[in-house]
This record gives C-alpha cells, structure tokens and sequence, in this order.
C-alpha cells in the first residue's frame, strides 16, 4: 500500500524541481564573489528560473545540508527518494546505473547497501527532520 502523498511531499517535490532548475546555490561550488564576478557584478542565484533565494526551497536544501553532517545516509535517502540532487549521492557514493524514473525504493535500498527496512526508517527520519526544521523556522517569522 502506498503512503498518502502530504503536504511535505508537495514541498520536497517543489525542492526536487528548483534543484533540477539549478536552484542550488548553497552546493554551487562558487563563491559569492565568484558568483559576482561571473554576472558582471549583479548577484544572482541558480540559472533565474530557480525562485526567489529565501523560498522554502532553499530552507530545505538548508535542513538537508546539516542533516546531512549528522546522518549522511538519511540526507542521500531522501535526496534519492525526491531525485533531488541525487547526481551529488551518486558521484559521491561511486555509483553507476542509476535511472530515477525506474528505480523502485527497494532497488535505491540495494543501491546504497541497506535494508529496504532501513531505506524507510532513516527516508521517515529524513522527513521528519526537515518537517521539524521547516516548523522551527517559521515559529521565527511569524
């Protein structure tokens, strides 16, 4: 039985289309001065089409940044379950033959050498660290 899709997967889908969009300026590789100078001067993010740089989406690249220096497995779980930046897990892990639109959670399972168990607790664990983040953070601003 499938999971009844949230309003968090409408969020980690919205996250998922910035990446591909090039949305991605915290992972960049370039400073902000490089940035700058590549721009002739004007600071811009991503290719233009990623949003604005405060949007929800950059609060979730954001949570799974530093989910990412405490669980590394949770933040590539999820980053594979929402094909978003999963090219970064892929170079990173060494692999190969990786194909988002036929790859079931168990073949992702197999793919990074764990359970399909553990595939889904640390993939819950993901989620709930990036719904507790996204909580917090707007207990700030409002």
């Amino acid at each position: 039985m499938a999971r009844r899709r949230t309003d968090l997967d409408t969020l980690l889908d919205a996250w998922a289309v910035w990446l591909a969009s090039g949305g991605d300026y915290l992972n960049s590789g370039k400073s902000m001065l490089a940035k700058m100078i590549d721009n002739h001067g004007h600071l811009t993010f991503g290719s233009g089409t990623g949003g604005p740089v405060d949007g929800i989406e950059t609060l979730i690249e954001s949570s799974v940044s530093a989910l990412a220096t405490t669980n590394g497995l949770a933040a590539d779980i999820l980053r594979l379950e929402y094909d978003a930046g999963f090219t970064w897990v892929l170079k990173r892990r060494g692999l190969r033959r990786y194909d988002p639109k036929y790859t079931t959670q168990s073949d992702k399972a197999r793919l990074l050498k764990v359970s399909h168990r553990t595939y889904l607790r640390h993939l819950k664990a993901a989620r709930q660290h990036v719904f507790d983040d996204l909580q917090l953070k707007r207990q700030r601003y409002v």
